[in-house]
């Protein structure tokens, strides 16, 4: 074979190689590009970051015109400024702990590929609303950095739906006090403690049974929610009151000394 056929042969074979990578490079931005419309889905806001060089890959305009920040601007400190605008002061070192660009390299190292934080933030009119920040961590197929697709949303119907449902849990139904459960479980914690004194003390009604025979169900279970209307009023605010079941209550009184 001549010279010059082996040298044609050598071009093709380059030309193929870069032709079937140019292809796999293309099914990845693909790829990219549909994990990103499937991540942001019913977000705010969503925008992407180089995590290893701290700088911005795109940002919603929105947030680039009140923040006056551009592409290649740093993520950490718009990060700063939107914790600060945006976020309770409760919430505003967590939130930028959990997602600033030194923790999105470290949870990468580590193994984890999404980050995930619920807070307390600024909504409509800056009232106090629940946000989640989430972050999908993933390696840019050709410069290799670590890159996050960062999402917001407004979670607060969840938030309240799933704070109600804990509440239910730990509550009486008929008397909106805390249950037998939610009791057994803040004596446990009480014990753990290295308080000196607490107070336990267990009442019920008098005759009871006989207002239930009298008067019927419904007016027994008027008395009960007067009853624990009326025994919240006289312990503390911190002290836990209880309706074990029937007419039995139930009062922790945390740090109560013996006078």
């Amino acid at each position: 074979m001549s010279e010059q056929n082996l040298g044609i042969t050598e071009i093709e074979i380059e030309y193929a190689r870069l032709k079937e990578r140019y292809v796999d490079l293309m099914i990845r931005a693909d790829y990219m590009e549909q994990y990103f419309n499937a991540m942001v889905y019913g977000s705010l806001f969503a925008y992407e970051i180089d995590a290893t060089e701290d700088k911005l890959i795109s940002i919603p305009d929105l947030i680039a015109d009140m923040y006056k920040c551009r592409k290649n601007s740093s993520y950490n400190a718009l990060l700063k400024l939107l914790c600060r605008d945006r976020v309770s002061e409760t919430d505003c070192k967590v939130v930028y702990d959990t997602v600033s660009r030194e923790a999105i390299l470290k949870a990468y190292r580590n193994g984890s590929r999404q980050i995930s934080i619920d807070y307390l933030g600024k909504g409509k009119e800056d009232r106090l609303t629940w946000f989640q920040n989430r972050l999908f961590l993933i390696q840019h197929p050709v410069s290799g950095n670590i890159h996050a697709i960062v999402t917001i949303k407004d979670v607060q119907k969840e938030k309240m739906r799933d704070l109600n449902l804990q509440k239910r849990a730990q509550e009486d139904a008929l008397t909106q006090l805390a249950n037998r459960s939610y009791m057994e479980e803040q004596i446990r914690l009480a014990l753990q403690e290295n308080n000196d004194f607490h107070c336990l003390m267990l009442l019920d009604i008098d005759n009871f049974k006989l207002i239930n025979d009298t008067f019927g169900h419904q007016t027994g279970d008027e008395v009960l929610k007067t009853f624990s209307k009326m025994l919240i009023t006289k312990f503390r605010k911190g002290d836990i009151v209880a309706r074990l079941g029937g007419d039995e209550y139930l009062v922790l009184m945390k740090n109560a000394n013996p006078a």
